[in-house]
């Protein structure tokens, strides 16, 4: 991949990552998430997409959780 290539992809991945945090700012989340998941795949390097998949994840578990309890966590 010559180097115009990378940064053509960075940057679209990067655009992807910041209309996936739009999305999801929205209330959008499916959508968020396949955003940052283009983004991945575009370049697979794109921290922020990386960070925000888990985020989303992280709150979908969380969302998960409520009414069950939290064992040694909630206390």
């Amino acid at each position: 991949m010559r180097a115009d290539d990378a940064r053509v992809s960075e940057a679209l991945a990067l655009g992807l990552a910041d209309l996936g945090t739009a999305l999801k700012a929205l209330g959008n989340v499916a959508e968020a998430q396949e955003r940052y998941q283009q983004a991945v795949q575009v370049h697979p390097s794109c921290a922020a997409a990386h960070y925000n998949l888990g985020v989303i994840t992280s709150e979908a578990k969380m969302v998960g959780c409520q009414g069950r309890g939290l064992g040694k966590f909630g206390k």
